[in-house]
């Protein structure tokens, strides 16, 4: 009522008393200084509109920020998980160096590389559905999709009997794994992938493809294939000859790269 909430028993009366951010019905004067943008959660129990703080996310399903720190349910640190397993090949052997990527969509949320045991293990990932992709460069991937990584436990995730690794390649003929588009130098010379020199392959390493790399101090290499060419250096400049209405600096990636890129308005 007019800007003022009354959501307490006789300590609050009608008083101004500041916010309501996260609209579950208990203001900051009651009980709600430091959650108000946790709805559902307060500094202290109100019954029926909000539940308690914890020092931590003690309930990683509840759709609350149990300890309004803006991240909520799987998103919270808190509710970390982790995921470990082996990978293996269609002999039942282990596949030493095999990348085993967690993805959201076509997003890499993180990976791991096998050990001469053939083993894994992605630690600190949050909990939820990831596809799990097993790439190797000798070998085809294989793929274990909608794995549910459940909050605060341990999933484990093998690739061996039926989803087993078949001798074939994970390389493009960019360089990159079929399920990925980062360049690996292992790729180098399977399925038409071919890096200029060695040197080119050691810098074009992990990027992708488009990316520029120093190839040496006065050159420059196309990832992944490219040749070096000289590089050339340019100074930007901005000039109005009617003055700059606006002028705004950014930092971007470009080519991989970070880049400063001025807009300039002249008027």
């Amino acid at each position: 009522m007019n800007g003022k909430y009354q959501t307490c028993s006789s300590i609050c009366g009608w008083a101004n008393s500041g916010t309501d951010a996260d609209n579950d019905g208990v203001d900051q004067q009651c009980q709600d200084a430091t959650c108000d943008n946790a709805a559902g959660v307060c500094d202290a129990a109100v019954a029926g509109k909000c539940i308690v703080k914890t020092p931590t996310e003690t309930n990683c399903a509840d759709g609350l920020d149990n300890d309004c720190n803006g991240l909520t349910d799987c998103a919270d640190p808190a509710c970390g998980s982790s995921i470990a397993g082996t990978v293996k090949n269609s002999d039942a052997q282990p596949v030493s160096g095999a990348d085993v990527s967690a993805k959201k969509d076509t997003t890499t949320v993180k990976s791991s590389t096998t050990n001469s045991q053939g083993s894994y293990a992605i630690s600190t990932i949050n909990c939820g559905t990831y596809n799990l992709i097993a790439s190797h460069p000798d070998y085809a991937p294989q793929t274990k999709s909608n794995v549910l990584v459940n909050p605060q436990q341990q999933t484990i995730v093998n690739f061996d009997g039926s989803s087993s690794l078949a001798l074939g390649t994970s390389c493009e003929q960019d360089c990159t794994f079929v399920a990925d588009n980062i360049i690996h130098a292992s790729c180098d010379g399977k399925n038409g992938c071919a890096f200029y020199d060695a040197i080119s392959k050691a810098a074009c390493d992990n990027a992708q493809p488009g990316w520029v790399r120093d190839y040496d101090s006065s050159h420059y290499v196309v990832c992944a294939s490219g040749s070096p060419q000289p590089k050339v250096e340019i100074v930007a400049s901005v000039s109005c000859s009617s003055g700059t209405l606006v002028k705004i600096t950014r930092i971007v990636l470009y080519n991989g790269e970070p880049v400063k890129l001025v807009v300039a308005t002249c008027g």
